[in-house]
């Protein structure tokens, strides 16, 4: 059981190397996410990878990022760019990007994603394709990112910033125990303005 001096030297310590990483751009506790899979009852979230490129380009449309900050382009150049900086920041242990894939037929789903995961808070964010919408995925899937964040990562809560309209997706956070603590506007990739709420889901909060 951590104690409360031995929590406050593991947040000095999270804060130090984030700080290190901000200059020198090297993580100190680096964890290579590229070899991280996390299984749950119906998914397997595998490493986002160039394999996935042309089923990710073909889901993530303008209907699935109706609430997202990143927009389709139309341009698979883009999606190829993304998947690269992934594992990039994956290898420096900075992210973790995922692939959410059915454990029965092997179908992509989406990406779920755990970002600045060396920072006392880092922030989740998911997508999943329209056919798959509906089903609790998104509830599974992050239940298992977060319980893999749990048990390997030493951060303080997880911010979860979602449109304030997109009801889905708050729901998901909630399930989590997340609790909204500041509401804004925000703007997506093409410059729309959108209100949004900001979830922070604490380390040791309840599921239900």
């Amino acid at each position: 059981m951590v104690g409360e001096k031995d929590w406050d030297f593991l947040k000095r310590l999270v804060d130090g190397a984030s700080k290190f990483v901000s200059v020198y751009g090297y993580n100190p506790f680096m964890l290579d996410t590229t070899k991280v899979t996390i299984e749950t009852e119906r998914l397997r979230l595998v490493p986002i990878a160039l394999g996935y490129l042309e089923e990710i380009f073909k889901e993530f449309t303008p209907e699935v990022t109706k609430y997202m900050f990143p927009q389709p382009t139309g341009d698979i150049k883009d999606i190829r760019k993304f998947i690269s900086e992934s594992l990039e920041r994956m290898k420096k242990g900075e992210n973790l990007q995922l692939v959410a894939i059915n454990k029965v037929n092997r179908e992509f789903l989406g990406c779920v994603g755990l970002h600045e995961i060396h920072k006392p808070d880092p922030e989740m964010g998911i997508w999943l394709k329209r056919s798959a919408q509906g089903s609790g995925y998104g509830k599974e899937a992050m239940l298992g990112v977060k319980k893999w964040a749990e048990g390997n990562l030493f951060y303080e809560h997880i911010k979860y910033p979602v449109a304030k309209a997109n009801n889905p997706s708050r729901q998901v956070a909630e399930y989590l125990g997340g609790k909204v603590v500041k509401e804004y506007m925000g703007t997506n990739q093409n410059g729309d303005k959108m209100e949004e709420v900001e979830y922070w889901i604490e380390r040791k909060s309840e599921t239900s």
